[in-house]
């Protein structure tokens, strides 16, 4: 794996409290039909006051702002281990019988312009998820509306799996939990510190209204950070996102490049990255196309703010 220099440990937003990070991401809040269209003071807190291009492509996942009550019985969720169990072992096998590294299904495509398939990605997380996820691991997941995380977690004796998500959810099993975010606050299970925190495709939709939630230009690197707060000495976050030439596309989904990326991996060292091809951060693909490698992750000590963007309202701190 090659990173370019200069992309981690490069900058810091601002540092915030555990307390008052934990405060404000399970702040009660009502679900609200996303707008539209943007004032022009709220353009500038989403693009940084221009400093990351914006697009538009809108989307409504609210449902009018109702939100969505996603189920799964205990059959489903059985089923599902049982599933994930059998992927696990095919990957196993694939990877022993062929060359270190050489597996095609966990590099990147080579045409920079190839729409990497949902299964491919699939495929990287599965990877990681084997390389991480410990017996007796305790799992957290943010953003989950089918339970596939949870089960690959399961599928490698995770002791127990906390799903947050704003959505409701109903997910039958006796190793699971699933909260809201003011749910998860209210609990003692806030106070756990997790092996493992998942989030995948989920935090570059926090603060873009998409799912109903309020408007936010920093709402992604507070989630970095609160997951920093809640990871064990030694835990791994692992992290999925859209790379490419930075752009905030309202308000479909954040992607990263050489400019945000640095400020969400602040503070994180890269045990390693499934999928990376450092060429597709300057590739401009249309931004309805997503390439997210898998990141896993380990916590650093922050460096010293600097840069943008800034966050005018939150006392510095050191986590």
């Amino acid at each position: 794996m090659s990173l370019p220099e200069g992309l981690l440990g490069a900058v810091d937003v601002v540092g915030w409290t555990c307390p008052a990070l934990l405060e404000e991401y399970g702040r009660p809040r009502s679900l609200h039909t996303p707008q539209e269209q943007l004032s022009e003071a709220q353009r500038n807190d989403l693009s940084n006051h221009s400093w990351v291009p914006m697009e538009h492509y809108f989307v409504d996942d609210s449902r009018r702002g109702q939100g969505t009550h996603y189920q799964y019985q205990k059959g489903q969720l059985a089923s599902m281990v049982l599933r994930a169990g059998r992927a696990l072992a095919q990957l196993a096998q694939r990877k022993a019988a062929s060359a270190p590294g050489l597996l095609p299904d966990l590099q990147a495509p080579s045409s920079l312009t190839a729409h990497v398939r949902q299964q491919q990605k699939d495929m990287w997380f599965l990877d990681a998820a084997a390389q991480t996820i410990k017996p007796g691991a305790r799992v957290l997941v943010f953003g989950s509306t089918e339970p596939w995380f949870e089960a690959v977690a399961l599928a490698l004796n995770a002791s127990s799996v906390v799903t947050v998500e704003y959505n409701k959810l109903t997910y039958v099993h006796d190793r699971i939990q699933t909260f809201t975010p003011s749910e998860f606050h209210a609990s003692a299970v806030s106070s756990t510190r997790f092996d493992v925190i998942i989030s995948a495709s989920s935090f570059d939709h926090d603060g873009l209204g998409r799912y109903g939630d309020p408007l936010d230009g920093q709402a992604d690197l507070r989630a970095m950070r609160l997951c920093r707060c809640l990871l064990r000495g030694g835990g791994t976050l692992l992290l999925s996102i859209p790379i490419g030439p930075d752009v905030v596309v309202y308000n479909l989904h954040r992607r990263y490049g050489r400019r945000r990326l640095p400020h969400m991996l602040a503070g994180w060292t890269p045990i390693f990255v499934t999928g990376w091809d450092e060429a597709r951060l300057d590739a401009d693909n249309n931004f309805r196309q997503s390439f997210e490698p898998v990141w896993a992750l380990r916590k650093t000590r922050l460096t010293k703010p600097s840069g943008q963007p800034s966050a005018k309202s939150n006392p510095r701190v050191e986590l």
